[in-house]
C-alpha cells in the first residue's frame, strides 16, 4: 500500500490532514458496520471493507505522523504526542462486548465469530504497523493495548472454544478461570502496565498431511478395500 492508495480507500483529498482522514475512517466504519449486513455475503463484503479502511488509516497515521514530526516542538515529550491509532484501538476493545453481544443475542453466532476474528485481525495489523520491537514512539501504548486485546479475545472466544480460551488466560498469567468473568469484562482494560506474562506456547498443533490421510481412513474405512 502507498499513500495515494490509502487516500483513495478513505476517499480523502491528497492534502487531507490526519484529522480529516480519521473523520472519513470513522464515517466509513459506521457505514460498513457488520450489524447492518443483510446476509452473509454482504457481511463478508462489509468485513473486508472495514479491514481495508482500518489498514488505510493505520498506514496514513504512520506516514503523516512522520511528516509532521520535525514540526513538533523540542520541549514536547513522546508521551505528549497524541496517538490517534492507540485511541481508536482502545475504543475497539471498549466496543467489543456490545458488538459481539448484540449478535449473539440475535442468535447470529456465525456473525459474532466473524466479528471476533475481525477484532483479532485489526490488532494484528495494529501491532505490525506500530512495530513495537523498534521501541519507537507509542511502543508502550501498543504493547499495553495489544496484551489487553488478547485478554478480551480470551473472554470473547470462550463460548466457542472454552479450553483454548483458558489456555490464553493462563499464558497471560491471569488468576482464576475465564468462565467466571462477566461478559462486559471483555471491554475492560484488565491488565495493568508492568504485568508479567506467562510462558507462551502454541494453542493448536499443526496438522500434517500424514495426519489428514490417517483421519480420512478412520472416517472412511471402506476406501481401504
Amino acid at each position: 500500500m502507498n499513500e495515494k492508495e490509502a487516500r483513495r480507500i478513505l476517499n480523502v483529498l491528497p492534502n487531507a490532514t490526519l484529522k480529516e482522514c480519521r473523520k472519513s475512517m470513522i464515517k466509513q466504519q459506521k457505514a460498513f458496520h457488520p450489524n447492518f449486513a443483510k446476509n452473509d455475503d454482504q457481511l463478508d463484503v462489509f468485513t473486508r471493507k472495514s479491514q481495508e479502511v482500518n489498514d488505510a488509516y493505520a498506514f496514513l497515521q504512520v506516514v503523516l505522523t512522520k511528516k509532521q514530526r520535525p514540526k513538533t516542538p523540542m520541549n514536547h515529550t513522546k508521551d505528549e504526542i497524541i496517538d490517534t491509532a492507540a485511541t481508536y484501538a482502545e475504543q475497539k476493545i471498549k466496543d467489543l462486548a456490545a458488538d459481539v453481544g448484540s449478535l449473539m443475542e440475535q442468535n447470529h453466532l456465525d456473525r459474532a465469530l466473524k466479528k471476533i476474528m475481525e477484532f483479532s485481525s485489526y490488532f494484528n495489523q495494529y501491532f505490525q504497523h506500530k512495530e513495537p520491537w523498534k521501541k519507537g514512539p507509542g511502543t508502550a501504548s501498543c504493547v499495553f493495548l495489544s496484551v489487553n486485546a488478547v485478554r478480551s479475545l480470551a473472554i470473547a472466544i470462550f463460548p466457542f472454544i472454552p479450553e483454548s480460551a483458558q489456555k490464553i488466560w493462563q499464558q497471560l498469567a491471569l488468576d482464576g478461570n475465564v468462565s467466571e468473568l462477566e461478559w462486559n469484562e471483555m471491554s475492560v482494560l484488565g491488565i495493568s502496565s508492568g504485568h508479567t506474562l506467562g510462558e507462551a506456547s502454541p494453542l493448536f498443533a499443526k496438522v500434517e498431511e500424514s495426519d489428514i490421510e490417517k483421519y480420512k481412513k478412520q472416517l472412511n474405512p471402506s476406501e481401504e478395500k
